[in-house]
């Protein structure tokens, strides 16, 4: 079964699987097809992004452009700013 999976450096994700299930995070870093580094500035700051396989995420369409074209000029704050109108969508779920 080959799962290919277009990840993107700001990408919008929610987690699928583990401990972090249900969890809406960014895409920090793009490893391979396979796996990617997420953060959501809480549990998961940007100085320690869970390396997650992207079979256990869910891609939402939006790409944070702000985080994509600087993202080391963010902080974990900024971070769960962005993230926080995908969070309250998915609780209203």
């Amino acid at each position: 079964m080959d799962l290919n999976f277009d990840f993107k450096v700001g990408q919008v994700v929610k987690s699928l699987k583990g401990r972090d299930k249900g969890e809406v995070m960014i895409v920090v870093e793009v490893i391979n097809s396979s796996l990617v580094k997420v953060a959501n500035g809480r549990n998961r700051p940007l100085s320690k992004p869970k390396l997650k396989k992207s079979k256990h995420l869910q891609i939402y369409n939006d790409v944070l452009k702000d985080f994509s074209l600087n993202p080391l000029s963010f902080n974990d704050s900024n971070l769960r700013k962005l993230l926080k109108s995908y969070i309250e969508d998915n609780v209203e779920k």
